[in-house]
């Protein structure tokens, strides 16, 4: 009996020691568990994305010149040297605007701006220093704020002139044929000129791109003719997007100039500070032409209502003013070239009728005046309507 007692208390301990141990095993396994849960969340990586702080230039002088050249730009092959293409951009990194050059064979010049002044050409002139080292001055122009800029520093040894938008240095040569013609603003009106009304043509051709702006005086008959500009020589074009373009010319392989056009709704506005140059209609499909237009309605004028616009311009054609009593038209004739030629006099006299001037209508729809006993034809108008 005793015995069986032993044996019974035996039991009871190992079943007590088997029932602790399994509730210590268990409570193990739980801290475990826990334990690997916390430290699975703590090594799940982050999804939240970090932002890069674009920082916002300062408004100042130096900012409205080099916020417009912060694209990085490619040079014009009129200027490359031994180092090949380079490109050029203006960034703004904590606090300060800074200038970077590159080549293909690396880094040409990086270097902070440290001030704005003017060179003693009046050109924007930038102080610059190249790491921490020395301070240099780079002579910085760009014309009328139009499509291109030239820097100059013989300190770093770097001369070139970078097209703005252009990133990658190619350039088909010639025009595109949807730009190629005459374009044309309206007459409108001036302040600050000897006329009151002025109108600019812009001309684009496979051969170069040029221009021409003419003023007119109160009663809209022109006055002085502009004497254009650009160069027709080695025309070259790149697609941009947004219906955009740039053209530039080169003159004996130097750079000339370069526009940034946009042509929107049969509508060409030219990128330049120096014309009113928004919103032109193609007056012809033909560049070069200054004045009248393909369709101008001056082709189909009866003989009365081309006397009517002949009238109107009298007092003031070909630069000088003309006094009269009463004009009068002899019935148009035709010269050689079929154009309509018509002799007004002033028949208000007793004595005699004298010449007051000839005129006729060209092929383009312009009414052009004689030179007083030459042989040489200005223009008068090219609106029957004003």
């Amino acid at each position: 009996m005793m015995k069986r007692k032993i044996v019974w208390a035996s039991l009871i301990a190992v079943f007590a020691l088997g029932v602790a141990g399994c509730g210590n095993h268990s409570k193990s396994t739980a801290s475990h568990s826990k334990t690997s849960q916390s430290t699975k969340v703590a090594d799940k990586p982050s999804t939240k994305k970090t932002v890069a702080k674009v920082e916002t230039p300062k408004p100042s002088a130096m900012t409205t010149l080099l916020k417009p050249l912060m694209g990085k730009n490619a040079e014009d092959q009129g200027t490359q040297g031994d180092k090949g293409m380079t490109y050029s951009q203006f960034y703004y990194r904590q606090g300060n605007w800074h200038w970077r050059v590159t080549a293909k064979s690396g880094t040409v010049i990086d270097a902070k701006v440290l001030s704005l002044g003017k060179s003693e050409y009046g050109e924007s002139q930038l102080k610059v220093q190249k790491g921490h080292g020395d301070n240099f001055t780079v002579d910085l122009s760009r014309p009328d704020q139009g499509a291109y800029y030239s820097v100059k520093s013989k300190a770093l040894d770097h001369t070139a002139t970078y097209l703005i938008g252009d990133t990658d240095g190619h350039w088909t040569a010639g025009a595109p044929s949807e730009l190629t013609g005459t374009w044309s603003t309206h007459i409108y009106s001036v302040s600050d000129g000897d006329d009151p009304y002025e109108r600019t043509r812009f001309f684009i051709s496979s051969d170069g791109v040029g221009g021409e702006r003419d003023t007119f005086t109160s009663r809209y008959t022109v006055d002085k003719l502009g004497s254009g500009w650009g160069a027709n020589d080695e025309a070259q074009y790149q697609k941009l997007a947004d219906n955009s373009y740039l053209l530039k010319t080169h003159l004996q392989g130097r750079f000339v100039d370069a526009y940034r056009v946009v042509l929107k709704n049969n509508q060409l506005t030219v990128d330049d500070g120096a014309y009113h140059m928004s919103n032109m209609y193609k007056a012809s499909a033909k560049p070069g032409q200054a004045f009248g237009s393909d369709n101008s309605p001056a082709k189909n004028l009866t003989s009365d209502q081309l006397y009517d616009w002949i009238f109107r311009h009298l007092p003031d054609y070909n630069q000088m003013k003309h006094t009269y009593k009463k004009a009068a038209c002899f019935p148009s004739t035709k010269d050689d070239q079929g154009r309509a030629v018509v002799r007004v006099i002033d028949n208000g006299r007793k004595d005699f009728a004298p010449t007051i001037g000839f005129f006729r209508v060209s092929a383009m729809g312009v009414l052009e005046a004689q030179s007083d006993g030459g042989d040489e034809w200005y223009p008068v108008s090219d609106d029957p309507d004003n």
